[in-house]
């Protein structure tokens, strides 16, 4: 079967497929001659053709399939049809995917060179640098400071640690978003969930009491089979966006449920900024957010969520969201509900090594 998308006013062709039993061009049948006409159409290899018109913009283009063996089959144009769809589907999907590849690139180089330049900010905040390019001894004058404004080098330090890993998460989304790093079942081990939480926790702890955010995450001695970076990354994001929307003086609660043997729940509730069950969907698709988040100016590419979405998905596991819609209430003219999000994760290498072969099997068949 040979399979190409030609534009009818340049004749360019932007899509082509030709199986391994169809290598043979049948050029002469695609060319502009006669291609304002639709439907099936035989060739000199005895081959039906078909031809579905798309129109996009000012440019037609025309999905063109050379189908052997069915020039006299009566479901030939169905078969036509069917294909069709499914090369609009593919594209789509292709289209899609250039699109967040080019957007996760493009939204890590800006947020990687502000994270880098505000690391440099904040340390040359703690030293005097022609002081320190003046002194003999560069040791002995960093730690003469540390002696003398220790609170604040330590405050620093905190937040420095923090940047960093906000730069590690965008080069984190970038490999594994983008296929150039896939995931295999030597990038899987099992971790506590409690300790991954702890691990992320800590750097956005100081935030969170600058906010008077009490922050009780429970105890649990639980595994989780996952990729540590990527679902470690995950959780920092959940963080970053409560203390985004989180409302002032308020509590967010972290405990761990395993309703069943085969997952376990990392499960965050908070009350933030109010969005509906509805908005869900888009809050979880790249380059949306709910609607009061553009209407109230917070700030935000709506990239966190749909990239955290992506990455607990590539774990095999799931990322569900539930808003309280009855929790609706006004603080200062913004609006905040208690919303729920929830990160479920597989507890045993076993299935994890089912999902990958399964989804294995799924993409040499796609």
């Amino acid at each position: 079967m040979r399979v190409e998308t030609i534009n009818i006013n340049t004749g360019a062709t932007t899509f082509e497929y030709v199986s391994n039993d169809h290598k043979l061009s049948c050029r002469a049948c695609f060319n502009s001659f006669g291609l304002s006409k639709l439907g099936l159409r035989s060739c000199e290899k005895n081959e039906a053709h078909f031809f579905v018109e798309k129109k996009e913009g000012d440019d037609i283009h025309l999905n063109a399939f050379c189908l052997p063996g069915l020039k006299r089959a009566k479901h030939a144009k169905q078969v036509a049809k069917l294909l069709s769809a499914g090369l609009c589907t593919i594209q789509e999907m292709r289209e899609q995917r250039k699109q967040v590849i080019a957007t996760a690139s493009s939204i890590a180089v800006h947020n990687t060179r502000n994270i880098t330049a505000s690391i440099n900010s904040k340390l040359l905040g703690l030293i005097d640098e022609t002081r320190l390019a003046s002194s003999k001894n560069k040791t002995d004058y960093i730690e003469e400071l540390l002696r003398y404004r220790s609170q604040e080098f330590a405050r620093e330090l905190l937040s420095i640690l923090k940047a960093i890993t906000q730069a590690n998460f965008e080069y984190t989304v970038l490999d594994y978003l983008t296929g150039t790093r896939p995931l295999t079942q030597q990038d899987f081990g099992n971790h506590k969930v409690h300790t991954l939480c702890t691990l992320c926790f800590y750097l956005y702890d100081a935030e969170f009491d600058n906010k008077y955010i009490k922050v009780p995450i429970g105890t649990s001695h639980q595994t989780c089979c996952v990729n540590f970076s990527s679902i470690k990354t995950v959780i920092g994001q959940l963080f970053e966006n409560a203390l985004k929307y989180m409302k002032q003086g308020s509590e967010l609660n972290v405990s761990f449920l395993s309703e069943d043997k085969n997952t376990i729940s990392i499960k965050l509730c908070m009350s933030s900024l109010a969005f509906k069950n509805v908005e869900i969907p888009r809050m979880l698709s790249f380059g949306k957010r709910g609607e009061n988040a553009d209407k109230h100016g917070y700030k935000g590419k709506g990239m966190g969520l749909a990239m955290a979405h992506e990455l607990v998905r590539l774990n095999h596991g799931t990322l569900e969201i539930e808003v309280d819609e009855s929790s609706y209430h006004l603080v200062n003219g913004i609006p905040y509900t208690t919303n729920t999000f929830c990160v479920n994760l597989l507890r045993n290498k076993n299935h994890v090594i089912e999902k990958i072969k399964k989804t294995r099997t799924t993409n040499r068949f796609e």
